[in-house]
């Protein structure tokens, strides 16, 4: 619950674009809630956060040398798309309390340490063969591009098997709110999907009858 992060700052609903730092281009030491983060740049670690919060954001077009976040403690249902300019997606001190990523859908290369703890995550298969099994997680798994079945945006398709695929109660544990990234509501038939954004099948289904 946030109220159990007194000191973190909030950022909400936010566009964060076209920053520039020697760490954290995007945000540092904050708590960011269905942020876009999008062509930030470093020309050394931790392109796009820096010791935050992550909670239904996106990341894509951030350019840096290594890491597209890093010392960031908890990262739920955000979704990491492959046009990231980086080796890694994800970077953890080991001076630290862990990292977790929790419901988050990862097409860009995920990094292969023993302290991220990777929680019911899809990976793209071709980017993540540097990954053990045993770094996985609970729930993990591993997908093609094409499987992933999502638009250039992260939103996922019909038929994606991220849809109804995230496990709920690692979502409710930090209170995140009851939207996705876009503000539509966040869970639908009493389950929540994985990555930033929640299908809404709703249009689909009214297309066919």
């Amino acid at each position: 619950p946030k109220d159990q992060f007194p000191s973190l700052a909030f950022v909400e609903d936010c566009i964060i674009r076209n920053c520039t730092a020697i760490r954290g281009g995007g945000a540092s030491g904050v708590r960011c809630d269905r942020c876009r983060f999008y062509d930030n740049a470093t020309p050394y670690i931790g392109i796009a956060a820096n010791s935050c919060e992550l909670y239904n954001c996106l990341f894509s077009g951030n350019t840096t040398k290594a890491y597209v976040t890093i010392y960031c403690m908890s990262i739920r249902n955000c979704t990491f798309l492959g046009d990231n300019g980086t080796t890694d997606a994800v970077y953890y001190n080991n001076n630290w309390t862990p990292s977790n990523l929790c419901n988050c859908a990862i097409l860009c290369r995920p990094i292969t340490k023993d302290t991220n703890v990777f929680i019911r995550c899809a990976f793209d298969r071709d980017r993540s063969g540097g990954l053990s099994d045993r770094y996985l997680g609970e729930g993990s798994f591993r997908l093609s591009a094409d499987e992933f079945k999502i638009d250039a945006e992260g939103h996922p398709c019909a038929g994606s098997p991220l849809v109804d695929a995230a496990y709920g109660w690692l979502y409710e544990d930090m209170s995140p709110g009851d939207r996705d990234l876009d503000g539509s509501q966040r869970v639908y038939n009493a389950k929540l999907d994985i990555g930033a954004f929640e299908y809404d099948w709703r249009g689909d289904f009214a297309k066919r009858i």
